[in-house]
């Protein structure tokens, strides 16, 4: 039944003019380098996947990356409750050493604390990822836009 159901939606999304958001077609630019203040292999991952083999621009970027997690609320012992993990990326983009965009990528997320720190460091984890990948889905659509 999930067989059929999924070649039903391939044969939808198909028919439609589907087509993924960042698809390399619809890409005018190339990423040259990259300088971070920490080393981020997702973001760095993402970013060097776009492959254009004749981009209009070569962009390099320089990327400031800055996380924290917070306590939000705490229990009548003093407990952890719910935690905040923030993160705030600046973003320089330089195309022949002359600076044209320029912008502060910010995004939170609000969880509930676990008793077990194995399980709490993966989650936290999972949440950082995910903090990430839609703020390089949102460089991604800038950088598109830029020219």
């Amino acid at each position: 039944m999930k067989n059929i159901s999924l070649i039903i939606l391939l044969l939808i999304f198909n028919q439609c003019g589907f087509k993924p958001i960042f698809s390399n077609q619809d890409i005018n630019f190339k990423i040259g380098k990259i300088e971070f203040n920490q080393e981020n292999k997702t973001i760095q991952n993402r970013l060097k996947n776009i492959e254009n083999n004749n981009p209009k621009f070569i962009y390099d970027l320089e990327i400031n990356l800055m996380d924290n997690k917070s306590t939000i609320s705490k229990d009548s012992r003093g407990k952890p409750l719910l935690l905040r993990y923030n993160v705030e990326l600046k973003l320089v983009v330089k195309e022949n050493n002359q600076m044209v965009f320029n912008k502060i990528y910010k995004d939170d997320f609000d969880y509930q604390n676990l008793d077990k720190k194995f399980e709490l460091k993966s989650y936290e984890e999972k949440i950082k990822e995910d903090i990430l990948n839609q703020i390089v889905n949102k460089i991604l659509i800038d950088l598109s836009s830029l020219k």
